[in-house]
């Protein structure tokens, strides 16, 4: 293998780990919470943390992405990099500070928002702590050793600080600040640890403009993006009452985990397909593309399976019986496993590399646009069953239109079609769930033993189909196992 192929596999590994214990972290601690704080306390959280996003989005200003294609393109060369990460930090810092200040003009004249002045004041800390992270720098770098232990250390912390301060209905607040701080509290060390990589000293030579205009294209595609991510939890919020937003965010929250945990890969390629793209390789960045497309089809397929046939399972272990009517929520949001990795994948594989944001732009706009008028129609109805199908059918448009759209930057059909095993296999594991779940175990050997057996018979029937990505990955294996040898 290839240092640049050993290089990647590393690369997605760490990210992986980080992945999973960000999915570990918040299995406990929502397994913990929901039963010590209840639904209503829950949804409590969860809405206040629904508002604060739309501010911590205007911060952000698709800085994220912009920053890490940006940073990627002059790694190689110190003085140029640390101008370019100068520049961007300066943009979302002073974005930033405007959130803030618009978030302080909303929050207190508007009654509704005034109750939770609390948890949204707590929430917002994670704003500024955002800003001056610099993951977007790490991401470029290729870092991920650093970003992978910083994060596990910072978990470990917030799990003994919730089994510590998280006691009764009561403790909502403190859980409300373990939140931030796991996920935003490490940051303060990012900013101490650039300067691995870049300087800090002097400012001349900063140019801010040049930045603008692209930084508010992905700006527009990042708050069309949030707007069917979180605008469900303010809808339904707003429309029906914390019970429901508990309910919901109990289901969506498995659904978005595994989600998550399928699209790490795609944030670990974007530096080396940007790279590429730059410099014009497309033969490299067609190999590696089409193998992260594989690879995200092994997984995103069964995991929809999984979620849909398991909800019971899933939310009885880990949040307990108070939330058994948000399994109907649960089994409707399984179907977005298969719509966000595959819109993402586009999005940050093909669109952002190929600088065809444009493209991104018009179809997460579209699927904003469609995720107000089906939760405006669906959550008077069915509350927090109508917010999950509004999500789903909105990300459904997504998908058609990356489709539609991303033929004019890459031949789509190839996805198509080396999709179609991947299908079949999702297909016989599907029936097997159907056999399994007419049997009647305890919740946990239930989840093992149906985990196991589907499992097995998805591997089989693409080894049967003799599936390319399959085959990759057992070379792989084996040729790992024969050097250790």
């Amino acid at each position: 293998m290839r240092g640049s192929e050993k290089s990647i596999v590393k690369n997605i590994s760490l990210n992986w780990i980080k992945y999973l214990n960000s999915l570990i972290f918040p299995l406990i601690t929502f397994a913990y919470a929901s039963r010590i704080l209840g639904a209503s306390s829950l949804g409590k959280i969860d809405y206040s943390r629904s508002i604060v996003s739309y501010f911590a989005l205007f911060a952000s200003l698709g800085i994220s992405n912009y920053g890490v294609r940006e940073v990627a393109k002059v790694r190689d060369d110190k003085t140029r990099l640390s101008k370019v990460v100068k520049e961007i930090l300066c943009i979302n810092i002073l974005s930033s500070t405007v959130a803030y200040c618009a978030l302080f003009l909303v929050v207190f004249p508007v009654g509704k928002l005034y109750e939770y002045k609390d948890l949204i004041l707590i929430s917002s800390i994670s704003i500024m702590f955002t800003a001056c992270g610099l993951d977007w720098l790490y991401s470029a770098m290729e870092d991920y050793l650093y970003i992978t232990v910083r994060s596990f250390v910072f978990q470990i912390i917030s799990l003994i600080f919730m089994f510590l301060l998280v006691k009764d209905a009561d403790d909502y607040i403190a859980y409300a600040c373990i939140i931030v701080f796991s996920s935003t509290g490490s940051n303060v060390l990012n900013l101490i640890h650039s300067r691995k990589y870049i300087t800090y000293r002097g400012v001349e030579g900063i140019q801010i403009r040049k930045h603008i205009r692209p930084i508010l294209v992905f700006f527009s595609i990042t708050l069309a993006v949030n707007v069917y991510v979180s605008l469900d939890t303010t809808m339904l919020g707003w429309m029906t009452n914390d019970t429901q937003v508990g309910f919901y965010s109990a289901a969506v929250k498995m659904s978005r985990i595994v989600c998550s945990l399928i699209t790490s890969v795609c944030g670990v390629l974007l530096p080396r397909l940007s790279y590429y793209a730059e410099n014009k390789d497309r033969q490299n960045y067609d190999k590696l593309l089409m193998n992260a497309w594989r690879f995200m089809c092994f997984l995103m397929i069964p995991g929809a399976i999984f979620l849909f046939f398991m909800s019971r399972e899933i939310l009885l272990l880990f949040s307990g019986g108070g939330y058994i009517d948000a399994v109907p929520t649960s089994m409707i949001l399984s179907v977005i496993v298969l719509f966000i990795p595959v819109s993402t994948f586009i999005s940050h594989q093909i669109y952002i590399p190929l600088g065809c944001e444009k493209y991104q732009l018009a179809g997460t706009v579209t699927g904003a646009v469609s995720n107000v008028i089906f939760n405006a129609f669906l959550i008077p109805l069915f509350a927090a069953n109508g917010a999950a199908a509004g999500s789903a059918l909105a990300e459904f448009t997504v998908v058609v239109i990356a489709f539609i759209l991303g033929n004019r930057c890459f031949p789509m059909v190839r996805l198509l079609k080396s999709s179609i095993r991947y299908v079949a296999a999702g297909s016989a594991t599907a029936a097997v769930f159907v056999l399994l779940n007419r049997t009647e175990l305890p919740i946990l050997p239930s989840l093992l033993m149906k985990s196991v057996v589907a499992g097995l018979v998805y591997i089989a029937a693409l080894l049967i189909l003799r599936e390319e990505g399959l085959n990759t990955m057992v070379g792989m294996v084996k040729n790992k196992i024969k050097k250790e040898r």
